[in-house]
Formats: C-alpha cells, structure tokens, sequence
C-alpha cells in the first residue's frame, strides 16, 4: 500500500520510479517501483511527477489520476492544479495554459479549482509571446484527445479555448461526436475535426492557416473542404443525383471525408444517414477511362 505522498523520480534509461520520500509518508517497500505505463507522459515534459491521495494497491495498475511536472493530481478531488502558485507556474512557461486543459480532458477531471482558474484568465495574454509552432502543436494533440467533445461541458475550459483560439467559432458543432460510436471515434481525423472547428462560409480558415503557419498537407485540406462546401450548398443533388460524377472528379475518400464535415456542419443529419450515405458511395462504382 502507498499512503500519502509518494515522489516519483523518471530516468530516461530505466523509466519512472516511485521511490521513499521521508516527508511524504511510507511505502511498503524501499526499492524503486518501475511504473512504466506513465514513463511517456514524463519523458516528454518533465523529470518529475507526484502521485497524492488515498493509498491504492497495486504499483502496476495506474492510479484513476496521475501528475506530471507543475501538475498536482489528487486521488479523490479528481483536479488539476498547480503545484505551488499557479501564477508562477505559469509565467515559467505560458504553454502550460494550453497544457492545463489538455490534462483536464485527457484524464477525465471536471473539478477546477476557483484558484486555478482565476490564475489562467489573468495569465492568458501571456500566451502571444509564445511561438505559433508550440501552440499549434499543442492544439493537434487536444483536438486528438478522444474526449474532446468534454470540452462543451466544461464552461471554464470552453471559455478559456474559445479565447485562446477564436478562430474556432463552431465549436459547438462537435457536441455531434455523442452521436458517433466509441469504436468509430477511434478512426476520426483530425483534419476533419479541426476543418469543422473552423470552415464555415467565410474565410476564417485561411487566416488561421496564415496565423499558425500549419503544414501543406493540413492546408490543401482545409482548402479542398471549404470548396467542396460552397460547391454543396449551391448544389442540392451534391449526394444525390450527382454524387457519381463528383465520386468521379474527386474519389470515394475526399467525398466520405467531406460527408463527414457536413455531418458535423449541418444539425439535421443523423448519424444513421451519414452511415446510408457513406454505404451508397462504396456502391457506386466509377468507369475507368484508357488513356
């Protein structure tokens, strides 16, 4: 059993440890534990986490919260904090705001603390000094989060993204994720994701393209997407009468992928017709022409 505090030390050559901490209660054991399935998590931020809370039984069976560098995970209150002032923490590295919220949704924890989040609000143009590159990178790994539609039932998270990234003004549009099913989620792109945070039928894609200086491919994406609805709405056989010579000049993939977009774009579609519409393209079959 590990009552109270518990200090864990991450060496890059043999992984992370849970080793005696003379202020921090004791362990059953004074040998190092491995606990390699949190060694990922250490190994890209920081050297140092620390587990607090009731005891748990078992060293190889992850804790239901765990904390990396700055961060404060308790057992029982199930929050992300801090360690130390916030304030602090945060003027080290204002990346650690975006960070924050990964956290929050990656590992599932609805409480946060008042303190917290006062601290953020009041740090957040901190995060115009940092590079677009970091933000953006740290972005791809929340909108990958399975659970980010959790984003919609936080008000302190919503808020707190929807200033940091005001070029997602649709956001509301993934609260359509509750519809999909677990083992679908799985295979969800990201470009779609971020393409229905953000195109709709003005430009603001572009400038966030501009903005963030993202890669070709994400780009070509966005683009092609934002096409292919402008050419939807003026068309209202798009899936229907001519889904096969736009099958023919942009194949099944760029056509399942933006009937995707517009599951997402357009608040009437269910998932079941999304499901009929995606099984009538695989149907359809296109002529090869010889050259």
């Amino acid at each position: 059993m590990f009552p109270g505090k518990i200090l864990a030390k991450f060496n890059p050559s043999i992984g992370l440890h849970l080793v005696p901490d003379s202020n921090a209660g004791t362990l059953a054991t004074t040998k190092p534990i491995k606990v390699p399935y949190i060694s990922s998590i250490c190994n890209s931020l920081y050297k140092f986490i620390i587990v607090s809370g009731p005891s748990y039984s078992s060293p190889c069976t992850p804790p239901e919260t765990t904390s990396t560098g700055p961060f404060f995970l308790p057992l029982i209150t199930s929050n992300v904090k801090f360690i130390g002032d916030p304030s602090e923490r945060i003027k080290e590295d204002y990346l650690r705001i975006i960070r924050f919220i990964r956290f929050s949704l990656q590992y599932k924890h609805n409480f946060l603390e008042s303190s917290t989040i006062e601290a953020i609000k009041l740090n957040l143009n901190g995060i115009k000094n940092l590079s677009k590159e970091r933000i953006l990178k740290e972005l791809l790994k929340i909108i990958k989060l399975s659970n980010f539609k959790n984003i919609l039932k936080n008000e302190d998270l919503k808020s707190i993204f929807s200033i940091i990234f005001p070029e997602f003004k649709n956001l509301n549009r993934i609260i359509k994720l509750d519809l999909i099913p677990n083992s679908d989620l799985i295979s969800l792109d990201t470009n779609t994701i971020l393409a229905t945070l953000l195109i709709d039928e003005s430009s603001n894609h572009e400038y966030f393209c501009h903005k963030y200086k993202v890669s070709n491919q994400i780009k070509e994406n966005l683009d092609s997407l934002s096409k292919n609805l402008k050419e939807y709405k003026s068309d209202k056989n798009f899936f229907k009468k001519n889904l096969k010579k736009n099958i023919y000049f942009l194949g099944k993939k760029r056509i399942k992928d933006f009937a995707l977009f517009v599951f997402f774009e357009n608040k009437k579609w269910s998932y079941q017709e999304l499901k009929n519409l995606k099984t009538n393209i695989e149907k359809i079959s296109i002529p090869k022409f010889s050259i």
